[in-house]
């Protein structure tokens, strides 16, 4: 059976379409939202501050919680990293890594840390409100009224 000129046409434009539309993401369209994603562990200052020279594994993971990067090869050190992005752009992170001798801290290193008077970044500080938190703060700033506070 011969394929018509006009159906093999059709059928390649309707595969461009279907290219094109799958793709919309890589064209950036300045109406389509891009929220903000956190990634890693929240770097907390006051549970930085907790952090003392001596403390073993378990205390120092009860404080920060389970490290997102432990070196497979060097279990004596941990990495807390913590990156905020809006689409493709960072908007910040954070880092923290300790170092153990015989499972107990020997010293630490990163952009905060314990006695570092950190310069506070609302961006990285402030939790992501609620889907319901946002509905509010969507509807009071569409009406025009300040943004709730706790």
């Amino acid at each position: 059976m011969p394929v018509s000129p006009r159906s093999l046409a059709l059928n390649l434009v309707l595969i461009c379409c279907v290219a094109l539309g799958s793709g919309c993401s890589q064209l950036k369209f300045p109406f389509v939202y891009r929220i903000n994603v956190q990634q890693g562990n929240i770097i907390d200052q006051k549970k930085l501050d907790q952090i003392k020279l001596g403390m073993n594994k378990r205390q120092v993971q009860f404080l920060l919680g389970t490290p997102l990067l432990v070196d497979t090869f060097n279990s004596e050190r941990w990495d807390y990293i913590y990156t905020v992005r809006k689409g493709d752009k960072v908007l910040g992170n954070k880092r923290f890594t300790a170092f153990f001798v015989n499972d107990t801290l020997a010293r630490y290193e990163g952009d905060v840390g314990p006695g570092k008077n950190a310069v506070a970044d609302p961006k990285l500080d402030e939790r992501m409100p609620t889907p319901q938190e946002q509905a509010e703060i969507n509807k009071n700033s569409k009406s025009g009224a300040k943004k709730p506070t706790k």
